[in-house]
């Protein structure tokens, strides 16, 4: 994800003033504020698809459209001067957090979503113009969790505000999965590890349904941002409770098809956030690396159905949060995979999985570490046995557990 935060700036941050990439060639100041092709080789030495956020509140749409252009245009001017592969870039996102009233042009142009979307449907159609492949355009829908626009409307209210004004100018709704209100209690870490089980719940009563009812076209909702907010607590926020959290929110976007769950961020040195290594060191990688490691190695690209029945659960807020989340897929070589959350601090969890067909053979990867939640880059670690599932299976307190299962 190429551009967050500074592409408009926050108000509260002085030095968040918005980028334009034609102001900063040649500049190596750091990222975001460097030359953009600095961040397309990073993404192109990991073969990564790209996902990019242009300005909305500090910009306008003939910039943007000149943007697309330096990334997918093979005869763009820019290009002439600042040499560059073409990238066919497909993806596009309308501003970061432009939902929230810190966010420098909220007020003037997105002081709730339908005059954002007036404005947004300009934008995407001068980059489509822009561009000579087919690109998808995203656009903002809340901040955080809770779908909620400030000064604006509210979960299915939003929905249909942005969907009716943009038409088929969008593709997918953007929504960034931090821990948020109502579920959040600053400091009691079971509300934040309830976030996502609530999200199911909005967004299987509410959001779906809304995106249902107003789409004029296949829209996907898109979670472009997400990690635990415990942003000063080093053993939260990169161990396992971090990586517990990660597991748990890509359940979620697998079980909702959604089109991304983006981890933030690959790499902040050594705070406290969702980084994957410890110092900037990549031989010392946190519980979250380990889980997007064993995510990687050990994964279909086919999503399987998964109905979970009669899991203990623990009441959090108003929700009764499954102490166990599962999603499935299926490879093309035939293996199934079936990953499992969970969530609590000290509850193993015992249950039968159903498969409907006999294993030749069952191999798990279990991460999890000797202080549950509390667990570090240190004592946190990723085993991998072969086991069966004849019968009822344990899954141990606060882990992820990955099992490979050949038909």
């Amino acid at each position: 994800r190429i551009g967050h935060g500074p592409t408009d700036g926050r108000t509260d941050y002085s030095y968040m003033t918005g980028y334009h990439f034609e102001q900063n060639w040649d500049k190596n100041g750091g990222y975001p504020y460097d030359d953009v092709r600095n961040a397309l080789k990073d993404a192109n030495t990991l073969d990564a698809e790209q996902l990019h956020v242009v300005n909305f509140g500090t910009s306008d749409a003939q910039e943007a459209a000149r943007y697309v252009s330096y990334l997918n245009n093979p005869n763009d001017a820019n290009r002439k001067s600042h040499p560059f592969p073409v990238q066919n870039a497909t993806y596009f996102e309308l501003g970061n957090e432009i939902s929230w009233s810190m966010v420098r042009g909220h007020d003037t142009y997105a002081a709730n979503e339908t005059q954002y979307a007036q404005r947004a449907k300009q934008f995407a159609q001068a980059m489509r113009q822009a561009s000579p492949t087919p690109i998808k355009i995203g656009a903002v829908a809340s901040t955080n969790s809770a779908w909620r626009w400030d000064g604006g409307g509210a979960e299915g209210e939003i929905v249909k505000n942005i969907l009716t004004t943009m038409g088929n100018d969008v593709d997918f709704l953007i929504y960034h999965g931090y821990p948020s209100w109502p579920v959040k209690n600053e400091g009691d870490l079971k509300t934040y590890m309830a976030q996502n089980a609530w999200n199911d719940r909005l967004l299987t009563e509410k959001i779906e349904p809304a995106i249902k009812q107003y789409a004029t076209h296949p829209v996907q909702i898109a979670n472009t941002e997400f990690f635990t907010e415990q942003y000063n607590d080093t053993k939260k926020a990169r161990g396992l409770f971090g990586a517990l959290y990660s597991a748990d929110t890509v359940t979620l976007a697998l079980n909702h098809n959604m089109l991304v769950a983006n981890q933030f961020c690959l790499d902040h040195d050594d705070k406290a956030d969702a980084a994957f290594f410890v110092g900037n060191n990549a031989s010392k990688v946190t519980p979250i690396f380990m889980f997007q490691q064993m995510l990687a190695k050990h994964w279909g690209d086919q999503q399987v159905k998964v109905d979970a029945q009669a899991i203990p659960s623990t009441q959090v807020s108003d929700i009764a949060v499954p102490n166990l989340g599962i999603t499935a897929s299926k490879s093309r070589n035939g293996k199934v995979y079936v990953m499992v959350t969970n969530r609590t601090q000290s509850e193993a969890v015992t249950a039968k999985l159903a498969l409907g067909l006999n294993p030749r053979n069952v191999n798990a990867y279990v991460l999890s570490g000797s202080n549950g939640w509390d667990s570090d880059e240190n004592s946190t670690h990723v085993e991998t046995k072969a086991v069966s599932l004849n019968g009822a299976y344990t899954f141990p307190a606060a882990s992820v557990t990955i099992l490979e299962i050949t038909p």
